[in-house]
């Protein structure tokens, strides 16, 4: 019986080896972005009347796909104790997070005299599960919020339609709402907080120790979308 060629036998184990390797990336890489993409949606453990501020419960549709949103409409308190919508925030919490993430500035808005809509994005809070789209699908939530100030039910009738409406972003958050902008002319002036740079950049920032994984965990967080 011939015996196998010493350099076959090493071609072998470099395959063997080269495929358990591959094998382990790609579970890595896949398991790494579900993570990213599907967390546990936080609870809503307070409202806007912890700070004594009026609020209505709202639902609204994102633009173009749909899907169901969940939020408050705080209007804004005037000096003479009036409510106001003449000028409307929307705000927009960061990733893994709800609308209660920033309810501070939404009170020191509202005490301004200046309304806020601050809703949960998609896949948070109490609005309808999704993947993290790393703010770039979170745009369509910015887009409906925007249609539903224009056109949808009021939440205070007797007040009317904002006159002018702008936009406050916390982290991914705030990619979401500069994509939204862009696109959208109603906005007219926009406040971004610790936006991500590129997707690269949040994504290393979620999972640093993991970045040789990168390149697996971006292919399979756009494959959550196709």
């Amino acid at each position: 019986m011939a015996k196998t060629p010493r350099s076959q036998k090493i071609v072998t184990v470099f395959l063997v080896i080269s495929g358990v390797l591959a094998f382990l990336y790609a579970v890595v890489s896949i398991s790494l972005a579900l993570i990213m993409s599907y967390r546990t949606p936080m609870p809503i453990t307070t409202t806007p009347s912890s700070l004594g501020l009026s609020y209505r419960s709202v639902t609204f549709l994102s633009r173009e796909d749909h899907l169901l949103l969940r939020g408050w409409f705080i209007p804004g308190v005037l000096p003479d104790g009036h409510l106001t919508v003449e000028r409307t925030v929307i705000q927009v919490h960061g990733a893994n997070n709800n609308r209660t993430m920033a309810l501070s500035i939404s009170g020191a808005l509202a005490q301004s005299g200046i309304a806020v809509l601050t809703f949960d994005v998609r896949g948070n809070g109490e609005s309808t599960p999704a993947p993290n789209g790393g703010g770039y699908f979170e745009q369509r939530d910015i887009l409906g919020a925007v249609d539903f100030l224009r056109s949808g039910i009021l939440p205070y009738p007797e007040l009317g339609r904002p006159r002018a409406i702008g936009g406050w972003g916390i982290s991914v958050g705030g990619d979401a709402l500069i994509f939204a902008a862009a696109q959208e002319p109603a906005i007219k002036a926009i406040v971004i907080d610790s936006a991500y740079a590129t997707l690269r950049e949040y994504i290393e920032h979620a999972f640093g120790p993991f970045s040789p994984f990168l390149p697996g965990i971006r292919f399979t967080s756009q494959m959550l979308y196709v």
